[in-house]
């Protein structure tokens, strides 16, 4: 028999959400990566490597909800993680990308952060409800 966290596509409070200040750590760290002087190679590698720490750090995060996450949660959590990978993480690949572009993702990261957190707090709210 399923749990009732699996049953009703719930999941406990203490892994409901990637955390904030995480997300919003490696959105500012890879914007410094990636906008640094060339010039400066310490500086440089610096960013990047504090950069990477955030993705390492978001990614735990998103291991832990991954673990009991079910339904639109899992689905909406492996989209937010889909859109990282394939905007900020590879971004982190290259010197540079044009502003107009990081701007771009920017939003698009504001928007489904902002879309995940609705989620699971109105989860949370259900199952402590």
């Amino acid at each position: 028999m399923e749990s009732k966290y699996e049953e009703n596509n719930y999941f406990p409070v203490d892994a409901s959400r990637i955390d904030d200040d995480a997300v919003e750590h490696l959105m500012q760290s890879a914007e410094s990566a990636l906008y640094i002087s060339g010039e400066d190679e310490k500086k440089f590698m610096e960013a990047h490597l504090q950069a990477l720490d955030a993705m390492k750090a978001v990614g735990r995060t998103s291991q832990e909800v991954k673990a009991v996450a079910k339904g639109r949660v899992g689905s909406e959590l492996s989209s937010f993680m889909k859109l990282l990978i394939d905007s900020v993480y590879l971004g982190l690949t290259k010197d540079t990308i044009p502003a107009d572009e990081w701007k771009q993702t920017k939003e698009a990261v504001a928007v489904k952060s902002e879309r995940f957190r609705r989620i699971t707090t109105v989860n949370v709210m259900k199952l402590e409800g």
